[in-house]
């Protein structure tokens, strides 16, 4: 299998490469720039399909290349974060007051935006954990047998093949709206009143500074992937190639799990972690939010003192100070390694996972 940072800049874009089973997590870029396109476009050979795309979260800088993705390669499932109404409903009409008119879309009718031949499938906030069951007695399920529109527990694990499993996770984070409401509150704005789309978009500018005034913007809800091997059936050796690696071009690890975050915690893989089966997989660990020390928990190497592959993706002299020092200071300090994946080709980071 093949898994790859692309360098797609201020965003995020990665895939991983089955033989006959190709599988994407986010597809977009800030700026949505010509070349970002051109990459998206060519990031898989004219008759491949992509099985699953997972969507993180609905920010224009995660999705606003999926429509480009989509009319390129067809998508067969798309497997994205349940956000309920009242709060769908506030982040349909920030989005709209700002022009993000790919992330409404999506968050919208996602089945509209993509047709009838991609299934649509929702993974539930983890807070609801004990109020729905799928249709298995073990937190597990085949691919082939989730349907349309069909609603998923956080933290159940999706089966591939006999060797590998995702694990989506959707982490609500309850205390993010509160600090929403505050820095509303700030700017004379109510949330409540972000219900009304005329009310939105008389204050927009006002929004707008809300939204990036926030450590995380404006997201209650991040969809992480765990992607690793079934437990204990075989052992794996993982070959990183990448220009960034100091003193060597050809890396071997034997771990070959990995956690995508999107522009979530990194405090939260903690939680992810405490299972044994995929803390012992895991070997790498996409930073969150582009490098944000906001997004970063500090103690987590510390704490876990192994040695993690930790790509961060960023636009090169983006006004946003990613990745910050401090990240890349904590990373380094303690012995694990950060690699940088911008809009530069060089800059694409590939894992080769074989089986011994």
């Amino acid at each position: 299998m093949l898994r790859v940072f692309h360098p797609i800049g201020q965003g995020a874009f990665y895939s991983e490469r089955f033989e006959n089973f190709n599988v994407v997590y986010d597809c977009g870029e800030l700026t949505k720039s010509s070349n970002a396109e051109r990459l998206v476009k060519n990031s898989f050979e004219p008759e491949e399909k992509i099985d699953i795309l997972f969507i993180s979260h609905f920010d224009s800088d995660h999705v606003n290349f999926i429509q480009t993705l989509h009319e390129n390669f067809p998508i067969k499932r798309c497997i994205l974060p349940l956000i309920h109404d009242d709060k769908k409903i506030i982040l349909q009409n920030v989005y709209k007051a700002q022009d993000q008119n790919d992330s409404y879309d999506l968050l919208t009718s996602p089945e509209t935006f993509f047709g009838s031949d991609t299934a649509i499938i929702y993974v539930k906030p983890d807070i609801e954990n004990n109020k729905g069951d799928i249709p298995s007695t073990d937190g597990s399920i085949m691919i082939d047998d989730l349907i349309n529109k069909q609603e998923i527990m956080s933290d159940t694990r999706i089966t591939i093949n006999d060797d590998w499993i995702y694990i989506p996770y959707n982490k609500e984070r309850v205390s993010r709206l509160e600090l929403l409401k505050k820095e509303l509150g700030s700017l004379q704005l109510d949330y409540d009143s972000l219900k009304d789309i005329d009310y939105c978009i008389k204050n927009k500018d006002k929004i707008k500074q809300a939204y990036y005034n926030l450590p995380d913007k404006i997201n209650l809800n991040s969809l992480f992937v765990y992607s690793g091997p079934v437990k204990d059936k075989k052992e794996y050796l993982t070959i990183c190639n990448n220009n960034f690696f100091w003193g060597y071009d050809i890396l071997p690890l034997f771990k070959p799990g990995c956690i995508y975050t999107g522009d979530g915690n990194l405090s939260e893989v903690v939680n992810i972690m405490y299972d044994k089966e995929i803390r012992e997989k895991t070997g790498t660990i996409q930073v969150p939010h582009h490098g944000s020390r906001h997004s970063f928990d500090f103690s987590f190497l510390k704490a876990n003192q192994q040695r993690f592959v930790l790509p961060v993706s960023f636009g090169n002299g983006n006004i946003f100070g990613h990745p910050a020092q401090s990240v890349i200071c904590n990373i380094i300090e303690n012995d694990s390694i950060f690699i940088p994946v911008t809009e530069n080709m060089e800059s694409i980071f590939i894992e080769n996972i074989r089986c011994n």
